[in-house]
């Protein structure tokens, strides 16, 4: 399942965090999911697609996973 797969990254980066100067930092991340058919038939219309999914990630308040939904 590719959400779950994305979603796993997500929670590994944001449970992640590193020794800056002695300061600890962490980082988070919006993914943007999407398959064929629902993506598109081309490689420029499935990556549209997954970009599209990850500005409404982080339009939705950033460290979240969205999938590509078709509009009807």
């Amino acid at each position: 399942d590719p959400h779950a797969i994305a979603e796993r990254i997500r929670m590994r980066i944001s449970s992640t965090f590193v020794s800056l100067g002695g300061t600890f930092a962490g980082a988070t991340v919006s993914i943007g999911v999407s398959s064929l058919p629902a993506g598109g038939e081309t490689l420029d219309r499935l990556v549209g697609a997954a970009d599209q999914a990850m500005r409404a990630a982080k339009g939705a308040g950033r460290n979240r996973t969205v999938v590509f939904e078709a509009e009807s």
